[in-house]
């Protein structure tokens, strides 16, 4: 995974095409629950989820069901 988040939907479908990328990052969300960084990680995952194609449903998720998904993600990895 890169450095720096990629933050244009260019860099970030390009970044997370790589499902190793896609499940660090997901590996981050999950180990930030309860963390002064959850709000952070998790309002990312969103936006990361959404860029590459993820239901709008995604965007409403509370942080809980976004870690939650990110759990799952890294159990199944």
């Amino acid at each position: 995974m890169s450095r720096s988040l990629p933050t244009t939907a260019d860099e970030i479908k390009t970044e997370f095409a790589d499902r190793y990328n896609y499940f660090t990052l997901m590996r981050m969300v999950s180990e930030s629950r309860g963390s002064s960084n959850q709000r952070g990680w998790c309002g990312y995952a969103r936006k990361v989820m959404l860029t590459l194609g993820y239901p709008t449903e995604t965007a409403e998720w509370s942080d809980d069901q976004t870690i939650n998904y990110a759990q799952n993600i890294v159990m199944m990895g």
